[in-house]
Protein backbone atom coordinates (compact mmCIF):
# COMPACT_ATOMS: atom_id res chain seq x y z
CA UNK A 1 0.00 0.00 0.00
CA UNK A 2 1.53 3.33 -0.88
CA UNK A 3 2.00 5.66 2.07
CA UNK A 4 -0.25 8.20 2.55
CA UNK A 5 1.23 11.27 4.04
CA UNK A 6 -0.77 13.99 5.79
CA UNK A 7 -0.92 16.12 2.86
CA UNK A 8 -2.64 13.91 1.01
CA UNK A 9 -5.32 12.84 3.45
CA UNK A 10 -6.20 16.73 3.41
CA UNK A 11 -6.19 16.84 -0.55
CA UNK A 12 -8.46 13.60 -0.93
CA UNK A 13 -10.88 14.57 1.71
CA UNK A 14 -9.88 11.33 3.88
CA UNK A 15 -10.69 12.78 7.02
CA UNK A 16 -14.35 14.02 5.59
CA UNK A 17 -15.62 10.71 6.66
CA UNK A 18 -14.17 10.58 10.66
CA UNK A 19 -15.79 10.77 13.61
CA UNK A 20 -13.02 13.20 14.49
CA UNK A 21 -12.71 16.74 16.58
CA UNK A 22 -11.40 19.63 14.89
CA UNK A 23 -8.91 18.95 17.56
CA UNK A 24 -8.74 15.33 17.03
CA UNK A 25 -8.38 15.97 13.38
CA UNK A 26 -5.57 18.46 14.29
CA UNK A 27 -3.48 15.98 15.98
CA UNK A 28 -4.04 13.04 13.44
CA UNK A 29 -2.47 15.27 10.76
CA UNK A 30 0.38 15.70 13.29
CA UNK A 31 1.21 12.18 13.65
CA UNK A 32 1.12 11.22 10.16
CA UNK A 33 3.24 14.08 9.40
CA UNK A 34 5.75 12.47 12.03
CA UNK A 35 5.28 8.74 11.27
CA UNK A 36 8.00 6.81 9.52
CA UNK A 37 7.58 4.06 6.50
CA UNK A 38 5.79 1.47 8.86
CA UNK A 39 3.13 3.96 9.76
CA UNK A 40 4.73 4.48 13.29
CA UNK A 41 4.91 8.03 14.67
CA UNK A 42 6.39 9.27 18.04
CA UNK A 43 6.85 12.92 18.48
CA UNK A 44 6.32 14.24 22.09
CA UNK A 45 3.33 15.23 23.03
CA UNK A 46 4.85 18.64 24.25
CA UNK A 47 6.13 18.25 19.88
CA UNK A 48 2.69 18.33 19.06
CA UNK A 49 1.28 20.93 21.18
CA UNK A 50 3.70 23.13 19.59
CA UNK A 51 3.38 22.28 16.33
CA UNK A 52 -0.66 22.67 16.37
CA UNK A 53 -0.84 25.23 18.82
CA UNK A 54 -3.13 23.41 21.36
CA UNK A 55 -2.89 23.34 24.86
CA UNK A 56 -0.87 20.31 26.11
CA UNK A 57 -4.10 19.18 27.94
CA UNK A 58 -5.99 19.32 24.75
CA UNK A 59 -3.43 17.14 22.84
CA UNK A 60 -3.47 14.46 25.36
CA UNK A 61 -7.67 14.73 25.10
CA UNK A 62 -7.63 14.01 21.54
CA UNK A 63 -4.91 11.34 21.59
CA UNK A 64 -6.73 9.63 24.02
CA UNK A 65 -10.06 10.08 22.27
CA UNK A 66 -8.13 8.81 19.05
CA UNK A 67 -7.33 5.49 20.79
CA UNK A 68 -10.22 4.80 22.07
CA UNK A 69 -12.18 5.14 18.60
CA UNK A 70 -9.19 2.89 17.23
CA UNK A 71 -8.43 6.19 14.85
CA UNK A 72 -4.29 5.10 16.19
CA UNK A 73 -3.24 2.56 18.60
CA UNK A 74 -0.53 3.60 20.99
CA UNK A 75 2.12 0.28 20.82
CA UNK A 76 4.45 1.76 23.52
CA UNK A 77 3.54 4.16 26.30
CA UNK A 78 6.48 7.31 27.45
CA UNK A 79 7.63 7.96 30.40
CA UNK A 80 7.34 11.73 31.06
CA UNK A 81 10.69 13.73 31.71
CA UNK A 82 12.37 10.03 30.88
CA UNK A 83 13.18 11.42 26.75
CA UNK A 84 11.15 8.37 25.74
CA UNK A 85 8.22 9.59 23.78
CA UNK A 86 4.41 6.98 23.45
CA UNK A 87 4.72 5.29 20.07
CA UNK A 88 1.45 4.85 18.19
CA UNK A 89 0.61 3.16 15.17
CA UNK A 90 -1.59 5.77 12.72
CA UNK A 91 -4.37 3.11 11.03
CA UNK A 92 -5.67 3.29 7.45
CA UNK A 93 -7.82 0.50 7.59
CA UNK A 94 -10.62 0.84 4.76
CA UNK A 95 -13.55 1.27 6.94
CA UNK A 96 -12.39 4.36 8.60
CA UNK A 97 -10.24 5.69 5.70
CA UNK A 98 -13.36 5.93 2.48
CA UNK A 99 -11.19 6.68 -0.38
CA UNK A 100 -14.65 7.48 -2.45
Amino acid sequence: MARITADRMLRSKMLSGLPTTPGETLVLLCLRSHANADDIAFPARRTIAEETGMQRSGVDKAVHSLIAKGIIQELSPGSQGSGNSARYLVRFEAELWPTG
